[in-house]
C-alpha cells in the first residue's frame, strides 16, 4: 500500500480534528503532526486525534521539535526529553516520531553518541523512533550513517526524506539504491518534495518538481512497495494530491 499525506494540517482546515476526515473525503491516507517549535497538544488531545485517525483510515506521526542535537552532550538531555515528549503523543498513532538528530560539530562520535540515545529512548517508549536522512551536510543523517543504528535497536527506523538525499548529493539521486537499502522493513515512513539546494547541501523545500516525483512512483509501484509518503511541498494538500494523481496516472 502506497500512501501519501501531508506534513501537518491542509491549508483549508484549521484543526487536526477537521484535517483527518477532510484527508479521507480526498482519498489521503496519512499525515504528520507537527511539533517543530514545541509540543503544544496534550496527550488527552493525541488519544482522541488517535482514534479519529483510525475510524478514518488516517495514518497518523510526529514529527519532534528541530530543537535537537543528540551530538552534543550540553544538549542531549534537553533534546531526549523533547522526542520523549513528542513520543507519548506519538504512541496513540500509527506512524513514528521522526527526529534529526544532530549536528558533527567537533564531535568524532556522533554515531555512538545517536546509539546511545536512541537506545535509551526506544527503552522509555512504545512509539517507533524514526531517525531521518538530512539534507545539509554538516547534519548527522545519511543513510548509511542511520542504518547501523536502526538495525542495531529495536523500535528504531530510517525515515527517508528524497528531498534530503537529492541536495545533499547536489542534485543526484538513485532511487533503486535508497529502495535496496530498506527493502528489509515492512513498511517505509518517508518524506517528499522539492527542494533548493547550495555548496553546503539543502536550503529550503519547495513545490514538487526535483526530485522527479515520476520516476519514484514508477519504482514504488514496480516493487509493491508499502510505503507513506509525507509531502513536504510548502504547497501542502495540493501537492499532495497532485503526487496522488501522478500515481494513480502510472497503475
Amino acid at each position: 500500500m502506497i500512501r501519501i499525506g501531508t506534513a501537518g494540517i491542509p491549508s483549508v482546515v484549521k484543526t487536526s480534528q477537521e484535517a483527518i476526515p477532510w484527508l479521507r473525503e480526498h482519498s489521503l491516507g496519512a499525515m504528520e503532526v507537527e511539533f517543530v517549535r514545541g509540543v503544544k497538544m496534550s496527550t488527552e488531545t493525541a488519544k482522541k486525534l488517535g482514534e479519529l485517525s483510525k475510524k478514518n483510515n488516517v495514518a497518523l506521526s510526529v514529527h519532534a521539535p528541530y530543537y535537537i542535537n543528540l551530538c552534543n552532550p550540553e544538549k542531549r538531555e534537553a533534546s531526549v526529553k523533547r522526542i520523549l515528549d513528542s513520543a507519548k503523543r506519538a504512541e496513540f498513532f500509527d506512524g513514528p516520531v521522526v527526529v534529526h538528530a544532530g549536528f558533527y560539530g567537533k564531535s568524532d562520535h556522533c554515531f555512538d553518541d545517536v546509539l546511545e540515545a536512541c537506545e535509551e529512548m526506544a527503552s522509555k517508549t512504545s512509539a517507533t523512533i524514526g531517525l531521518e536522512t538530512m539534507g545539509r551536510t554538516s547534519q548527522f543523517g545519511t543513510l548509511d550513517e542511520l542504518l547501523p543504528i536502526v538495525k542495531k535497536v529495536d523500535g528504531c527506523v530510517p525515515v527517508v526524506d528524497f528531498a534530503h538525499i537529492y541536495a545533499r548529493n547536489f542534485g543526484r539521486i538513485d532511487y533503486d539504491e535508497i529502495l535496496d537499502k530498506v527493502s528489509y522493513l515492512k513498511h517505509v515512513h518517508a518524506h517528499f518534495s522539492g527542494i533548493n539546494y547550495g555548496d553546503h547541501g539543502e536550503k529550503n523545500h519547495e513545490p514538487i518538481g526535483h526530485p522527479d516525483f515520476t520516476e519514484l512512483a514508477k519504482r514504488l509501484l514496480k516493487r509493491k512497495m508499502d510505503i507513506t509518503l509525507i509531502c513536504e511541498s510548502p504547497l501542502l494538500e495540493k501537492d499532495a494530491l497532485k503526487m496522488k494523481s501522478i500515481l494513480e496516472s502510472l497503475k
